[in-house]
């Protein structure tokens, strides 16, 4: 993934770009990129191939702090413990033990019950970029293509996004 330096531009800040592909393993073909501006939530498909614009989406700020540190831990899943600091005041260490105690007391659920809102708020941005994201339940999500979400066992073909039901 040699294409992940940030450009700076005056306007709007550095953007981040993530071709997600490793090895045998892309989520979007080998000529794309996707190309965010943290600052602004602007997410593009970018075809370098083409040097066109494939499809474009925005997203809220928290939303794009989740889905910048998803796209940065792909092809890994990012434990919740790493995502529910990014859209709370709490301090890691304290979102660990209410997770970890969450666990042990089934309110899991309820926990992460703010992080499910912003995902499911985001399948649709996420969509157009041909990106969905598969629950590692009880544990985190997953970044995968929704152009193929029937290899992901335990989903119903065509659903690809988490949504408070999966968990």
């Amino acid at each position: 993934m040699g294409s992940r330096n940030s450009i700076p531009h005056r306007d709007s800040g550095p953007y981040e770009y993530y071709p997600l592909d490793v090895r045998e393993i892309a989520l979007i073909p080998d000529e794309h990129e996707i190309v965010v501006n943290p600052k602004n939530g602007l997410a593009l498909l970018v075809d370098w191939d083409l040097r066109e614009v494939r499809a474009d989406s925005q997203f809220e700020p928290e939303a794009c702090k989740v889905i910048m540190k998803l796209l940065n831990d792909w092809p890994a899943f990012v434990p919740y413990e790493k995502l529910l600091p990014l859209i709370s005041h709490e301090a890691p260490a304290q979102i660990a033990e209410r997770i970890e105690a969450a666990r042990f007391a089934d309110t899991l659920e309820q926990v992460i019950a703010p992080l499910v809102t912003i995902l499911d708020q985001c399948k649709p941005t996420l969509a157009r970029l041909g990106l969905a994201i598969y629950p590692m339940l009880e544990h985190g999500y997953l970044l995968i293509s929704c152009n193929d979400t029937s290899q992901w066992n335990g989903q119903d073909e065509g659903k690809g996004t988490a949504s408070a039901d999966d968990l």
